[in-house]
């Protein structure tokens, strides 16, 4: 079961935990029904990836009950080791341990603020890794409205270079005012917004976020038509 659920997710049996999220987002990405993937396809990439995490915690529980046992058998050898010296040292030890209670009453949970911090600090890097490396929502849809978004600033610079006319009249207006570079960081700004608006959609209708996306890369797609046009008169 662990391996066909792994080869559908294209990983190995050993894989880590953030390679199975990694994998699990990019099979996702590929087969969500809003998407215009196959439903089937898509549940039964997420039974895999639950079998998958369902695997790792087993394997996780059973290294620390496997340490656990390990730790307890050193322990009693080292007390059969001392065993006969206990008794010389049980008054000493005693009041070693009433001398250190006594000048600090709060040994124990300064010992364990040590791990504790250490576990936060570990689960914050892992998230931030996830943030960083993990694939974002449409990104694909993303990537292509920008690359249209770049020919098309990069398009209107030739023909403002070429005595043409912006004809957006707010993107007119910053080059104007503050010339191509106003004009570039106009349009620059635009494209920002929608990336993060569509990414904020996305977090409830994939649908509509993808919508917006392939709204804005046709129809800007369209005015880098025009403007190919346009330069090709002029040559």
């Amino acid at each position: 079961m662990e391996s066909k659920s792994a080869n559908l997710l294209g990983i190995s049996t050993d894989s880590t935990l953030e390679e199975i999220h990694a994998a699990y987002r990019k099979k996702a990405g590929q087969h969500h029904p809003d998407l215009g993937g196959d439903r089937r396809e898509f549940q039964a990439i997420t039974a895999a990836y639950e079998t998958m995490l369902a695997s790792h915690e087993k394997l996780r529980l059973a290294a620390k009950d496997r340490a656990a046992t390990e730790g307890a058998a050193e322990g009693e050898a080292d007390s059969g080791r001392g065993r006969s010296t206990q008794p010389k040292r049980a008054h000493a030890a005693k009041a070693t341990s009433s001398s250190n209670f006594a000048a600090d009453p709060t040994p124990n949970r300064k010992r364990n603020s040590g791990p504790q911090r250490t576990s936060g600090t570990g689960d914050a890097r892992s998230s931030i890794k996830h943030l960083l490396t993990g694939k974002l929502p449409l990104q694909d849809h993303t990537t292509y409205f920008i690359l249209v978004n770049a020919l098309d600033i990069f398009l209107t610079y030739l023909i403002l270079t070429r005595q043409g006319v912006e004809a957006n009249p707010i993107a007119n207006f910053f080059f104007r005012n503050w010339n191509i570079q106003g004009m570039i960081a106009f349009k620059m700004v635009i494209v920002g917004f929608v990336c993060i608006l569509s990414q904020v959609i996305a977090l409830r209708s994939i649908r509509s976020a993808s919508r917006l996306l392939i709204f804005g890369t046709v129809a800007v797609g369209c005015v880098v038509l025009y403007s190919v046009w346009l330069l090709a008169r002029v040559f």
